[in-house]
This record gives C-alpha cells, sequence and structure tokens, in this order.
C-alpha cells in the first residue's frame, strides 16, 4: 500500500483539480455568451476589452479540462487515496 506521503499528494492533486476547474467555470459564467460565441485562441490586447477577457476566459476553460488527467488521472489518485486509507 502506498505511504501516507503518496496520499496527502493524491488528496492536494485532486483538490488543486477540481478547484482550477471550476474557477475556470465560475469565469465562463461571468463571460457570459460572449465566451461561449469567442472561437479566437489568441488574445488581442489588453484584457480591459470584453472581447478579449472573453477570448481569455475560453481558451483557460478548454485548457484546464485536461488537469484533471495530468499526473494521475483523479480516478486513479482516488484508488491511491482508498488503499492508503483503508490499508489495502
Amino acid at each position: 500500500s502506498p505511504p501516507h506521503g503518496a496520499s496527502v499528494a493524491s488528496v492536494l492533486k485532486i483538490e488543486g483539480t477540481r478547484i482550477r476547474q471550476r474557477l475556470t467555470e465560475m469565469t465562463m459564467d461571468i463571460c457570459g455568451s460572449a465566451a461561449a460565441l469567442n472561437g479566437r485562441t489568441s488574445i488581442d490586447g489588453r484584457l480591459d476589452d470584453p472581447s478579449n477577457r472573453a477570448a481569455w476566459a475560453t481558451r483557460h476553460y478548454l485548457n484546464f479540462r485536461k488537469i484533471s488527467i495530468f499526473g494521475g488521472s483523479n480516478e486513479i489518485q482516488r484508488n491511491i487515496v482508498a488503499k492508503s486509507t483503508l490499508g489495502l
């Protein structure tokens, strides 16, 4: 079974992923339909321009969907936590 430290690292990875993804979801909510309709992949200026904010939000939202896979999927991390906690 993994050492306790592996369990802590797994919990931090899972929660960090969840928090980061939730922040990008909230950013998309704040930008509203402009973010949903914005297909640009680059930001053409300052973030005080609403269309640039929408482009930024869209890019980050899509980019951070993958972090639940990086460093081991969250499902694998949950298995590590379960094994460590239950002593399996």
